[in-house]
């Protein structure tokens, strides 16, 4: 007898209601409340509640990392569980030759986003993660804490993509036409809400982004890894520009 949850029949209306308050609720429980919530270790070691990382020793930030990438991970989970009963939560993980196919157009679009991003906002002075954390901590926590920051954007792409995945379900429950309700999400919320935790640069710089990961995962028929390789690559450059 299966154990997997099916989703139960619910009115569009209904639907688009809970898409849309699973989608605005994504926002502080799985990007902002484990990042404000894992600062909370920089205060226990270090005696500040600051996100410099140059303030911090190189054991707080790695285990602020820890700390952020359990309770992300957590919220991520729990979410799926409550949302893919309710039909709002429709992510595919499958692997077959679609996918394939739309992991070859994230390639293509991530070389011409990155080679767009150096084109209009060219930064000569940029130091990488890698070569600023170990100017910060030596080696050792340099070393580790550029992987648990790869990590932490992995698990930042998951709940980007869970998110492009409520706001598409709720625009879908009312409009048939094809509308990247996802990109319009993640380029006004993920994209946009940058000029409250950064500047009003950074959140101009990542609409586009945020749009294309967001379109990326409605066009694929909301299959994860596309958009997740996508956001991924467009890290890389820097992690280690």
């Amino acid at each position: 007898m299966s154990t997997l949850a099916v989703p139960r029949e619910r009115s569009p209306n209904a639907t688009l209601l809970t898409a849309l308050v699973a989608g605005f609720l994504l926002i502080p429980f799985g990007l902002l409340g484990p990042d404000l919530l894992g600062g909370l270790v920089y205060l226990a070691v270090d005696g500040k509640y600051s996100f410099a990382f140059r303030q911090h020793t190189g054991l707080a930030v790695l285990l602020t990392f820890v700390a952020i990438l359990v309770l992300r991970g957590a919220a991520l989970w729990l979410y799926a569980r409550w949302a893919r009963p309710r039909g709002i939560f429709r992510a595919s993980f499958a692997f077959d030759k679609a996918t394939a196919l739309w992991i070859g157009a994230a390639l293509v679009l991530a070389v011409a986003l990155v080679a767009l991003d150096r084109t209009v906002a060219p930064e000569p002075r940029h130091v990488s993660k890698l070569t600023a954390f170990i100017g910060y901590w030596g080696v050792s926590y340099g070393v580790s804490n550029t992987i648990l920051q790869f990590v932490y954007y992995l698990s930042e792409g998951l709940a980007m993509v869970w998110m492009a995945d409520a706001f598409q379900s709720a625009g879908e429950a009312k409009v048939r036409r094809w509308v990247p309700w996802g990109g319009i999400a993640l380029a006004l919320f993920w994209g946009g809400g940058h000029v409250f935790t950064k500047d009003l640069a950074t959140a101009l710089d990542l609409l586009l982004p945020g749009f294309v990961i967001g379109s990326l995962y409605s066009l694929s028929r909301k299959r994860v890894w596309p958009a997740q390789l996508l956001f991924f690559l467009l890290t890389l450059p820097e992690l280690f520009r």
